[in-house]
């Protein structure tokens, strides 16, 4: 483990590292259900199989992250899940795979996923402070490379399986993951452990969790925040635009929008990381809201392909700050030993809501198509964002106590 530079250079490393490797999984794992199964049902089972342990490892990982420390946990889920994922290829060589098995192995591997993520960002304030930079950057650059590797992952995973097939684009998926723990080993000094936690009973540890919410309006209002917007976002992005270019029979277009949004993500996160330092915190938030709230009710219009590849562009330019400044009030406003709690609360929350919203947005569909599910959820981001960006919780995000990184 290194201090100085390397510390967050390395942390960032690894979190683009393993951002990557899920994207190329996201690719591999459906196809190989496909040529496994033949059934595209078969393929959404196992999807909804690995969304199912996201919640409860997300509550119950933060707990386990402050308890066992930030550094390692994230080399112990890497590693795991980089032996999570190589045994995929491996029982299909030696025994065969079967739609159970693809099940079992994927439902491993995404329980794994969030403890890494949990314990990178919690991370993050140590690794700014051994490398004497400010949180704002940290969080933006963090938040650029995070998006890039949103980018990256499904091309490469895509370009990998047309050259030498799926199983093999999940061996290029294990090795990112192990790349990710050699980077975190390098990278910033594991933080004191507090002793408190380590003696502390693991379902009061988890509870505390709770406490930290129900303690900081702050905190528990951007947690909602996002969980209110994820209902509306998520089956927006992956149901109902997927089904509107599909009728439309341009599902490259859906490729062109879905990535121009990341690319935008990279743009306004890096803006953050140069001038977030010298704005306020919840005007900042307030008007990233109010913006892309406006422009996700104008993709809820489905209007056509190049107003809509525009609309995504500003998307994700206006909404690239959210995250590095909610992330950052969670960094600034817990203390170091009970900053995973916090943000696996921040994290089990926004997948309730993403799992809430994917319920709600097959029911909708079904009920009254693509046209009026789509402007429903476009109408609702936009009345959350609206709404919740002049609270007076976000206004009040710069009424911050002194970051405690250990």
């Amino acid at each position: 483990m290194t201090t100085g530079p390397w510390a967050l250079r390395a942390l960032i490393a690894a979190n683009g590292l393993s951002i990557v490797g899920n994207g190329v999984a996201a690719i591999a794992i459906p196809w190989l259900v496909l040529e496994v199964t033949g059934s595209a049902s078969a393929a959404g089972l196992v999807a909804a199989a690995g969304a199912l342990p996201v919640i409860a490892t997300a509550v119950l990982g933060g707990a386990l992250v402050d308890r066992i420390g930030h550094v390692r946990a994230s080399l112990m889920s890497d590693l795991a899940s980089a032996v999570a994922v190589a045994a995929v290829p491996v029982v299909g060589a030696i025994w065969g795979l079967s739609l159970p098995a693809l099940i079992i192995l994927c439902v491993v591997g995404a329980a794994l996923d969030p403890l890494a993520v949990i314990a990178r960002d919690a991370l993050l304030p140590v690794a700014a402070q051994q490398a004497g930079v400010r949180l704002e950057r940290a969080n933006g650059i963090h938040a650029a490379v995070t998006s890039a590797g949103f980018l990256a992952g499904p091309a490469l995973g895509g370009a990998f399986i047309g050259l030498f097939g799926p199983e093999s684009a999940l061996w290029l998926t294990s090795g990112t993951f192990l790349l990710a723990s050699a980077a975190i080993a390098a990278g910033p000094r594991q933080s004191p452990d507090a002793e408190a936690v380590r003696t502390m009973p693991f379902v009061q540890l988890v509870r505390s969790g709770f406490r930290i919410l129900t303690r900081d309006r702050v905190l528990r209002d951007l947690a909602l925040i996002e969980a209110a917007l994820a209902v509306a976002l998520t089956p927006l992005e992956q149901t109902v635009l997927p089904a509107h270019f599909q009728a439309l029979g341009r599902p490259q277009t859906l490729g062109i929008v879905l990535a121009t949004f990341a690319a935008g993500g990279i743009v306004g996160a890096l803006v953050f990381s140069a001038f977030g330092h010298r704005v306020p915190h919840g005007a900042t938030l307030g008007v990233g809201l109010l913006a892309t709230g406006i422009c996700i009710g104008g993709i809820g219009l489905l209007p056509p392909a190049g107003a809509m590849i525009a609309l995504a562009a500003i998307t994700g330019i206006v909404s690239g700050p959210i995250t590095p400044v909610a992330n950052l009030a969670f960094q600034t406003r817990t203390d170091v030993a009970e900053r995973g709690r916090a943000l696996g609360m921040l994290g089990g929350l926004s997948s309730v809501g993403a799992a809430v919203g994917l319920l709600l947005g097959s029911f909708l569909l079904s009920l009254t198509g693509i046209g009026l599910t789509a402007l429903l959820l476009g109408g609702a981001f936009l009345l959350v964002a609206a709404s919740r960006g002049v609270q007076r919780s976000v206004r009040r995000l710069d009424v911050i106590p002194d970051p405690a990184t250990g």
